[in-house]
């Protein structure tokens, strides 16, 4: 039978057929009735907390870093998400329920903790290792994801803007200029 989501599979211990289609109707009746009102007795495996998927994610990048097919980023995102994922209360709910509000709330707890809002280029940082979590998720089955259930992890009006360096002024040009020439000469001589 299936209640909500979930097949349960059970045995009516009857021959007859009629007897057996009578005894699951009365199950399933019964189930359906115990979870409205929050009972079913369908036994559910405790399902992760994103937190404990997000350490798995984290040991798994940092491990895989010291190999040769190691992405070079792989060692920052599993920091990434030991330092602010791992042990952050806000993370201690199941996979499923990290929605838009949780991850503002988590940009605001980064936000005390950095002491400054972080740059854009850090958020993007962020958000690649949030995303590995959830691509884990998906993978293991742990949770049943469509597109529109993954939480949007934009950057869109986030983060500090780039400054922009001033054009160089003819005093430093002049400065870079000369250094240039002493190297120049210094190449000249040692070829």
């Amino acid at each position: 039978m299936k209640i909500g989501k979930q097949w349960k599979a059970f045995t009516t211990k009857k021959a007859d057929p009629e007897e057996a289609y009578t005894v699951a109707m009365d199950r399933f009746t019964e189930e359906q009735v115990l979870r409205k009102h929050g009972q079913s007795s369908f036994v559910r495996k405790r399902e992760k907390t994103f937190a404990e998927l997000a350490e798995d994610v984290s040991d798994k990048l940092i491990q895989r870093s010291a190999t040769a097919a190691a992405q070079s980023d792989d060692r920052k995102y599993g920091n990434i998400l030991k330092q602010l994922v791992v042990d952050n209360p806000l993370f201690e709910i199941p996979v499923a329920e990290v929605d838009g509000d949780v991850l503002e709330d988590f940009d605001d707890y980064c936000k005390r903790e950095h002491g400054k809002e972080y740059s854009k280029s850090t958020l993007l940082k962020h958000n690649i290792s949030l995303k590995k979590v959830f691509a884990k998720a998906a993978k293991d089955k742990s949770v049943q994801f469509s597109t529109h259930q993954i939480p949007s992890l934009s950057t869109k009006g986030k983060g500090l803007k780039p400054k922009k360096r001033p054009p160089f002024e003819h005093g430093e040009i002049n400065k870079l200029l000369i250094k240039d020439e002493d190297w120049i000469t210094e190449e000249a001589i040692s070829v």
